[in-house]
C-alpha cells in the first residue's frame, strides 16, 4: 500500500512541475530541457562556452556498425573515447584494492600504463584504433593477467 502511495505522490508532482512548466510557456522536450542537446551551454556540452573538452573526431559509423571502443589495458574491456580516459584511474584504484585483499605473496603491482596512454591522446583513424586495441589487448594479455605455468592459458 505504502508504494502506490508513494507512486501517486511521485505523479501528483510530476504533473505540477509540468504544469508549472506549461504556465511560464515552456514546452517538454524544447530548448532548455533536459533532452536537449542545448540544455547544458548550447553547444552540446562539448568546447567552447560549454565545459568539458573537443570531442576527438572518430570516423563515422555507417548503419548496423558497432560504435568504435578503445581497450582498456588493465581490464580488457572496451571503452568509447572519452570514458576510456576517465575509465582507466577508476580501474587502477579497483587493481590496487583488489589487490591489496590478497594475502601479501600473492599480490602483484598495478601495471604501469602503456606510452601509448601515457600522452593521453587517443588514435582517430579507423586502422589506427585497431592497431591500438590489438596492442592494448597484447599488453592486457601479458601485464593484466597471470598465466599458467603448465599450460600457458592465462586468468585474472
Amino acid at each position: 500500500m505504502k508504494a502506490v502511495y508513494s507512486a501517486h505522490k511521485f505523479s501528483r508532482s510530476l504533473e505540477s512541475i509540468l504544469q508549472s512548466g506549461a504556465a511560464r510557456g515552456v514546452q517538454p522536450g524544447g530548448a532548455g530541457s533536459y533532452g536537449s542537446p542545448t540544455a547544458y551551454g548550447g553547444n552540446g556540452g562539448y568546447g567552447g562556452s560549454g565545459y568539458g573538452t573537443q570531442r576527438p573526431s572518430t570516423p563515422p559509423r555507417r548503419e548496423g556498425q558497432r560504435p568504435i571502443a578503445f581497450t582498456c589495458y588493465l581490464c580488457g574491456q572496451p571503452y568509447g573515447s572519452q570514458s576510456l580516459l576517465k575509465h582507466i584511474p577508476q580501474c587502477q584504484k579497483k587493481w590496487l584494492m583488489v589487490e591489496g585483499a590478497k594475502p601479501r605473496r600473492e599480490q602483484r603491482p598495478l601495471p604501469p600504463m602503456p606510452p601509448e596512454l601515457e600522452a593521453g591522446e587517443l588514435p582517430s583513424r579507423s586502422e589506427d584504433i585497431e592497431e591500438f586495441n590489438q596492442r592494448m589487448y597484447q599488453y592486457w594479455d601479458k601485464v593484466s593477467l597471470v598465466a599458467c605455468p603448465i599450460c600457458a592459458r592465462t586468468f585474472r
